[in-house]
């Protein structure tokens, strides 16, 4: 089992989660003076079929493998096809948190 999962919504009712399993990278940044959390995300993606999964406002939630409690729940704010030479084509993501709302 895994140490952590990602998942992304189908942004429908009900809502279900599809667990993406080509990460390879996560960065969550928090910030005490903005009360903004922002996860940082970088995909595997060879032939560029992420991009049409990925789009704003898409809810994407990382969970703890083993307790499967959440760690952190946003929304897509950004995406960034980019070339990585180790892992060829990637999708760079950044989630915005739902802590600045409240």
């Amino acid at each position: 089992m895994s140490m952590t999962s990602l998942q992304y919504s189908n942004n429908d009712t009900p809502e279900t989660w599809t667990t993406e399993t080509a990460w390879f990278k996560i960065n969550i940044t928090d910030s005490l003076m903005t009360r903004l959390r922002t996860m940082e995300l970088i995909i595997s993606n060879p032939r560029n079929t992420k991009d049409s999964i990925y789009t704003a406002y898409r809810r994407v939630r990382l969970t703890d493998g083993f307790s499967t409690k959440i760690i952190f729940l946003g929304r897509i704010i950004a995406t960034d096809p980019a070339y990585d030479d180790t892992y060829g084509q990637i999708l760079k993501v950044t989630i915005s948190g739902y802590e600045h709302e409240l």
